[in-house]
């Protein structure tokens, strides 16, 4: 293999793509403008469908033909100050008033000491309404027990305070549930990148001719095979860059952004989330782990691209992986159990995912980023000289032999 023909290679290869007419746009800057809108806009997708915030007022739909006891009426009607209070009205059916989205939530009050709380909780704003009536429901049990016991002490024994104190790192708190889109958002983008020049640059040249021109030159296919295989790497490693960059500057935004009353996308009423606050060991993790994972698609797409019998044909095929992309992200629903398990930075595509978790969390071990940064560039490497294999083999020009 020849230094210089590789270069050559990748030179003839990446000139050609970049001259396309909007390419940089649409591969490299684009992720600047669409990344930070995706994580920013999700947040506050989220806290506009939770409705308001802690301690505004909400309409808490109650059974009109069970009157709520005076003292419970007005600790909901008053609020606290961690939580806010509610509108009661009084409805023939709370069941259907909320199922019909004409409350936020519903209560119902047996006389003999039942409560029933109606809520839809698959949707965002009704589990943060069950959270705000938990919360005032609790203290007027703790008030009825005081009353009933009669004695301050022994009351606080049998309803004493709960205090939360939460272990999470400060980034993780500031992300919420926002963790989970960054790793599916760089990772797919990342793919699409790399997936449409390292086509371009196998199956591409083949329908255009050119690959069977060079491999008639001196050089050997040996060179280009890896010539070309970094030059999807090189498109691979500016595409998780810029993704990186894109992710930085969300976090930027995200300490910047006013929201109003004094709030934050970090402290909202919910585990949302929405502030990125990269450490140094993160943002080392979170860029190794993107370059890494670029230049193992892009040797597995190139090798993939030699074998495909048309460019249609490939990206078809190759839409099981972003596929095997989205089954890796349902993981990260379990990302604290799947981090603490070694065999998972051993795991292609899952490994990407969950390490890019932790980094945006600065959580990741040095132990699983070097698992992670091994697998990939081993398993990189590997489809590499599969490629090369294929070219030496003559498999890639149309009427070769089919080994």
């Amino acid at each position: 293999m020849n230094l210089k023909h590789v270069l050559n290679v990748i030179k003839g290869d990446l000139w050609p793509i970049l001259k396309q007419r909007g390419y940089i746009n649409k591969f490299v800057l684009t992720p600047l403008l669409v990344i930070p809108l995706t994580l920013l806009a999700t947040p506050l997708a989220l806290k506009m469908a939770s409705g308001d915030s802690a301690t505004a007022p909400a309409v808490l739909a109650i059974d009109s033909a069970r009157p709520l006891p005076r003292e419970l009426a007005r600790v909901l009607e008053k609020g606290l100050p961690s939580a806010g209070g509610f509108l009661l009205m009084p409805v023939e059916d709370p069941v259907r008033y909320v199922a019909e989205r004409k409350a936020q939530i519903g209560l119902r009050y047996d006389p003999k000491g039942s409560l029933e709380v109606i809520a839809r909780q698959t949707t965002v704003g009704g589990a943060a309404m069950v959270k705000r009536l938990g919360t005032l429901l609790s203290y007027y049990q703790a008030m009825k027990i005081a009353a009933v016991v009669g004695d301050s002490q022994t009351a606080s024994q049998l309803a004493p305070q709960v205090r939360v104190v939460d272990a999470a790192t400060p980034a993780e708190r500031a992300l919420g549930s926002m963790a989970f889109l960054i790793p599916m958002v760089v990772v797919i983008w990342l793919l699409n990148t790399v997936e449409h020049t390292a086509l371009e640059i196998s199956i591409g040249d083949r329908e255009r001719g050119t690959l069977e021109t060079l491999l008639l030159t001196p050089v050997s296919r040996e060179s280009v095979a890896y010539g070309k295989v970094l030059a999807a790497g090189v498109v691979g490693v500016a595409a998780s860059f810029s993704a990186w960059v894109a992710v930085v500057v969300t976090g930027w935004i995200s300490r910047l952004l006013p929201l109003g009353g004094g709030t934050s996308l970090s402290n909202l009423d919910m585990p949302i989330g929405g502030q990125i606050l990269l450490t140094p060991w993160g943002t080392f993790g979170f860029f190794t782990v993107m370059i890494t994972s670029g230049l193992l698609f892009a040797a597995f797409i190139l090798w993939f691209g030699f074998f495909s019998s048309s460019m249609r044909d490939a990206r078809m095929r190759l839409s099981a992986l972003g596929l095997t992309i989205m089954f890796a992200g349902l993981g990260l629903q379990f990302s604290d159990t799947l981090a603490t398990r070694s065999w998972v930075y051993l795991t292609p595509v899952l490994n990407g995912v969950v390490a890019l978790l932790e980094a945006a969390k600065s959580t990741l071990t040095p132990t699983a980023l070097l698992s992670t940064a091994a697998v990939n560039l081993v398993l990189a490497g590997l489809f590499a000289s599969l490629a090369a294999r294929a070219l030496l083999r003559g498999r890639v020009l149309p009427g070769s032999q089919q080994l």
